[in-house]
């Protein structure tokens, strides 16, 4: 199942980035995770160091076999401040079930830009534009003890709907319907209209 997404997703503190097989972008994202990695392995789907070309060859399938819809997730530059580099963002198991298109999303930040709103930031951004594109629902995986995520996920409007094992960890798994985002896009349109026009 395809879905078509636009090639990059702005949004008010960032910029989302298609996967690209630049070399001195996956020099920075081998670095970057490896320099995290400890953080990473907490949260995350991260066995050990990685390499470049392990690196390499997973944005090689995820490009050239439509296998994730991935983004490196950017900080926008200002006048004294280049971008940097947040973290990653992706959509993948794209799948139809009882006539449903649904997709699971998965992101991770670095460390350093950790609770500050990045991660709602960028999937909401993501979700909005799947959801734009057709799709009917979105699953989040996200383990029991990552706190700082179930908060962010049920604030965004995900609701719980099971629980499994992996690598000894319980996880979550979080939904969130086209009908539901719909409500609350009109909720917030609502919002802006009447904004200000309080006597």
């Amino acid at each position: 199942m395809r879905i078509n997404l636009p090639k990059q997703i702005e949004t008010k503190r960032l910029t989302l980035k298609p996967y690209t097989l630049d070399k001195n972008y996956i020099q920075l994202y081998v670095d970057s995770i490896n320099q995290n990695l400890d953080w990473l392995q907490r949260f995350c789907h991260f066995d050990g160091p990685m390499t470049f070309e392990k690196q390499k060859a997973f944005l090689e399938e995820c490009i050239n076999k439509n296998k994730e819809n991935g983004y490196a997730i950017w900080t926008k530059s200002k006048e004294d401040e280049p971008e940097e580099l947040v973290g990653s963002i992706s959509a993948f198991h794209f799948r139809k079930e009882k006539g449903k298109r649904i997709a699971e999303l998965g992101i991770f930040l670095l460390e350093k830009f950790a609770k500050k709103g990045y991660a709602h930031e960028a999937n909401s951004a993501l979700e909005s534009a799947l959801f734009k594109a057709g799709l009917d629902e979105t699953i989040l995986h996200i383990r029991s003890d990552n706190v700082a995520s179930l908060k962010s996920a049920r604030a965004q409007g995900y609701t719980k709907i099971a629980e499994n094992t992996d690598k000894g960890y319980i996880r979550f798994l979080f939904h969130k319907t086209k009908q539901q985002w719909e409500h609350e896009h009109w909720l917030e349109l609502q919002r802006e209209k009447f904004k200000g026009n309080t006597l």
